[in-house]
């Protein structure tokens, strides 16, 4: 019986020996996971104000030679350097804003309640405008409201239509916004169903 306690004794022993040793391994692993994630953070955050202070260098010495040079080109035409040497572009293809006329896309039309509401955007980069909206069914419009052009970053939008959807009926309606600004002009469409 002696040997049957000392045994069982050395099992609970080795058992608990054997958890030790699983248990500081494991906090290991979570320190230098641990620690690998908050240094990735640090050195991100240094590397990147690092290449913030050159982007803005760069843009200081390109607004003087501009104004020395008497001309500056329109919003949206700054490449940025990055880094590793790459330049981003920011348009892929042409260059929207130098497009003659103007485009976009609807972005969201759809019913919420008794309202039909109508989001754009618009490609271009606009200062001021009108969006004119016209509701076409079968050919024939059954409403129209004008909405302003509020400018973004590098693109426009129109300010939102929220349409009341009483006495319209129901059917598949075609969204027909023309966009108007400066000597530019341009027609954006969509549909819904009602």
């Amino acid at each position: 019986m002696a040997q049957k306690r000392k045994r069982k004794k050395n099992k609970k022993r080795l058992f608990w020996f054997l958890m030790l040793i699983l248990l500081v391994a494991a906090a290991v692993v979570v320190y230098f996971v641990w620690d690998g994630y908050f240094k990735g953070k640090g050195g991100d955050k240094k590397e990147s104000s690092q290449e913030v202070e050159k982007v803005e260098e760069r843009i200081e010495s390109e607004e003087k030679s501009e104004d020395v040079m008497g001309e500056k080109e329109g919003r949206g035409q700054l490449e940025d350097e990055v880094g590793d040497g790459k330049e981003i572009v920011q348009y892929d293809g042409e260059n929207p804003n130098k497009a003659e006329s103007i485009s976009g896309v609807v972005t969201y039309a759809g019913v919420s309640g008794e309202r039909l509401m109508i989001r754009v955007n618009i490609d271009q980069f606009l200062d001021d405008g009108e969006c004119i909206l016209n509701l076409v069914r079968n050919g024939s419009t059954i409403y129209n409201d004008t909405a302003m052009v509020v400018g973004n970053v590098a693109t426009a939008t129109c300010e939102g239509f929220d349409v009341s959807v009483d006495g319209m009926g129901g059917g598949t309606t075609d969204i027909i916004i023309t966009v108007n600004s400066g000597e530019r002009t341009g027609t954006i469409v969509g549909r819904v169903e009602l």
